[in-house]
């Protein structure tokens, strides 16, 4: 079935099940405008839910927001909409129909794009795994041939972009041979630069009304309000100020569904940092907010970053996330480093200082921004288009027949289970409302009995419904119901008094949102040995101060088994300052001695380990260079298990202190272990033992970053921070 097919048949299955109908229909509607019908709103609510949760909850430094949609005139000129936010547009002369130029230009890029991936495709099935690609693309002819027709016109395309040179936008129509969509027609008028914006009356009496603008984006109502919400929150950078609310684009053609519309919903968060760490939070929040992407189920094919081809006038890095729809890649989310353009813009045009004061480095600066922008009503249509599937199904008498499912994620499904009598008599609607009575407090649930069950079965495929709760007739003899899955069409006896908990497991926004989580700490890049980013952002990232999940965290940890999650564990909470955090102490403690146990307990690594040289190489210089620190407390450690072994130090690998320091060391724990003298190195031997203090100071110029209070402690074995 052509793509274009599927979208007409999604477009009527949403206003045939009550998901989506054309706004003022009666009255032949009003173009791109739409509302939400009884499931539509619920699906539309529990993704932003799921987004606002997925910022705010799991978040503790980004906090929420609610802004006017009516604002000062003057912020659009300061955020530069009035001068600036422009659409190319361009007639065609014959059909009379408008269009965006840059996206007729783009959807051709797009078809030339689809030809090479075809070819690909086929080459890939008929070659199967001896095919290499990269050397299909350099040497096939046609894939040559269309490649650098590509390139020509995305170069010339990006060039008029930066120019707004309009003239050759039309030019590059005209050479491309782009018709109208409609008419076919090549007869193009000139380019001409489109405000998007809608500009209303201000005020009681029309004769003195002011004219502003109905909002074309929900950012700048975060920006206006940051001082507000960094002092009234006592919020440190960095930190983010998430949003839901409604924009409104004039739009120049306003088509397609859903996905461009002139009233529409974002989600938004701008992330507030210091200058200079803005491109490691842009590859951070990209990072994440693909995760929260996959989370959906989404597939990798069909889900990609799009680079800019033009970066915006306020931007220095912007990507786009954009899904395969049936009508093909399309943008859903974009991510931006907003640089310090628009705090400092509203700082010049309102007079009014906003900057952030650091009270570590007691300066003042003007905070740089990430920005993570995602259309709700365009995840919508991604989130039915994803799950609209057509299949073929038995009926009641095992005969094939057409079966309409949307596989929305159960989290997110507008109605979580339905309840469903087997017929309408003896009892069963009975016991079946007293099933709903009990559920309805926990899941939005329905009650059907009208029709065949088979038909109430196919209804709620098409509604989205994850689970049908069948009661039947063994139902009134052991309290057991029917439970029947919408995507496998399963089907089992559960107990009536397990619904709840069965539905809770399987419906829970909570699992969806720890999917999100899941690999958080992935940022440590094996092919290197070393992290992603630097200790600093890390430590920014999840410890920058006391969070109520410390003790969650802890509990994760305890569960890692493998040596590259204690590693990654290590590194966690390791911050390249030496500055600690009570929760980072014990996270370092239990990570290190993880990593003695988990080598140790190899019984390879134990073999191989005839001395005490070999047990530090296995075990403390493979967790200490791949994370980078001073290995004071990796010797430390490693003395201590080493002398239960039996496994004595000939040469003493230390780069954080001296021999002297070392045998004070040892000699602490030669007491404890009963270890003779006579068995060290014999340039130890020859050395006397020192008092702590002596140690201390013998050690103070060899660690650096470390803090010496923490070390102290450790010696007179209070705690450990390393």
């Amino acid at each position: 079935m052509a793509q274009e097919d599927v979208f007409k048949k999604l477009v009527a299955h949403s206003k045939e099940y009550g998901y989506i109908f054309p706004s003022s229909e009666i009255y032949d509607g009003l173009g791109a405008v739409y509302d939400y019908g009884q499931y539509g709103v619920e699906l539309k609510n529990n993704i932003k839910n799921y987004w606002w949760d997925s910022m705010v909850l799991l978040h503790e430094n980004i906090v929420g927001l609610d802004s006017a949609i009516f604002m000062h005139p003057k912020i659009w000129e300061a955020s530069g909409h009035v001068d600036a936010f422009n659409d190319p547009l361009i007639d065609n002369k014959d059909s009379k129909k408008r269009y965006r130029a840059d996206i007729l230009i783009e959807e051709y890029l797009q078809k030339i794009e689809a030809k090479i991936n075809k070819e690909i495709i086929k080459a890939s099935k008929r070659f199967g795994d001896i095919f290499n690609e990269k050397q299909f693309r350099e040497t096939n002819p046609q894939v040559k041939q269309n490649q650098a027709k590509f390139n020509t016109i995305q170069q010339r395309y990006v060039a008029a972009l930066e120019t707004d040179d309009l003239k050759e936008i039309r030019q590059i129509i005209l050479d491309c041979e782009i018709a109208d969509p409609v008419s076919g027609s090549r007869n193009w008028t000139d380019v001409r630069q489109f405000n998007l914006m809608f500009e209303t009356k201000f005020g009681s009496v029309s004769q003195e009304a002011n004219s502003i603008y109905l909002r074309p984006e929900t950012a700048q109502g975060i920006f206006v309000n940051f001082l507000n919400v960094q002092k009234s929150g006592r919020m440190k950078i960095p930190f983010g100020i998430a949003q839901v609310g409604k924009a409104f684009r004039n739009e120049i053609i306003a088509r397609q569904f859903i996905f461009r519309m002139r009233e529409f919903e974002q989600m938004e968060m701008q992330f507030f940092l210091r200058p200079g760490d803005e491109i490691k939070w842009y590859e951070y929040w990209k990072e994440k907010r693909m995760k929260w992407f996959k989370a959906l189920g989404i597939d990798e094919n069909k889900i990609r970053f799009h680079e800019h081809d033009k970066l915006a006038h306020y931007a220095n890095a912007a990507v786009d996330i954009e899904f395969d729809f049936p009508i093909g890649f399309k943008e859903i989310e974009g991510i931006h480093s907003r640089t310090d353009f628009d705090l400092a813009q509203h700082q010049k045009f309102s007079g009014k200082k906003l900057q952030y004061f650091d009270t570590e480095t007691k300066e003042s600066f003007v905070p740089f921004v990430v920005e993570t922008s995602i259309g709700l009503d365009r995840t919508f249509l991604m989130i039915l288009s994803n799950g609209y599937s057509e299949e073929k199904a038995p009926n009641a008498e095992g005969q094939l027949e057409d079966r309409v499912v949307l596989k929305i994620p159960p989290a997110l499904a507008p109605v979580k289970l339905a309840v469903l009598p087997l017929v309408r008599k003896d009892g069963l609607p009975e016991i079946a409302r007293k099933i709903v009575k009990e559920l309805k407090f926990d899941f939005n649930c329905q009650y059907e009995e009208k029709d065949s069950i088979g038909r109430r079965y196919r209804r709620q495929d098409a509604i989205g419904t994850p689970f049908c709760i069948t009661v039947d007739y063994q139902t009134m003899e052991d309290d057991t119901a029917t439970i029947r899955y919408r995507d496998s069409m399963k089907q089992e006896r559960i107990s009536i008094q397990d619904l709840n908990r069965f539905v809770s497991g399987n419906v829970s926004m909570r699992k969806l949102l720890e999917s999100t989580v899941d690999g958080d700490y992935d940022w440590f890049n094996y092919n290197t040995g070393k992290p992603n980013m630097d200790l600093k952002t890390i430590v920014r990232i999840y410890t920058g101060k006391i969070r109520p999940q410390a003790q969650a965290e802890l509990d994760w940890f305890r569960q890692q088994t493998t040596l590259e999650s204690v590693i990654k564990q290590a590194a966690f909470a390791t911050n390249s300052k030496g500055k600690r955090y009570s929760h980072q102490r014990r996270l370092r403690k239990i990570a290190f001695e993880k990593a003695h146990r988990v080598l140790l307990m190899n019984s390879n690594t134990i073999a191989q380990s005839k001395s005490f040289d070999d047990l530090f190489s296995l075990v403390g210089k493979k967790v200490g260079e791949i994370i980078g620190i001073g290995e004071l407390y990796i010797y430390d450690t490693s003395l201590r298990i080493g002398a239960k072994l039996g496994l004595l130090p000939t040469k003493v690998y230390l780069h954080a202190g001296t021999q002297r320091g070392a045998k004070a060391l040892f000699l602490k724990y030669r007491k404890a272990k009963s270890l003779e003298v006579s068995k060290l190195p014999s340039e130890l031997q020859q050395l006397e033992p020192y008092e702590i203090e002596d140690v201390l100071c013998i050690f103070k110029d060899g660690l650096k970053g470390v803090d010496m209070k923490c070390m102290e402690d450790e010696m007179t074995s209070r705690s450990c921070c390393g």
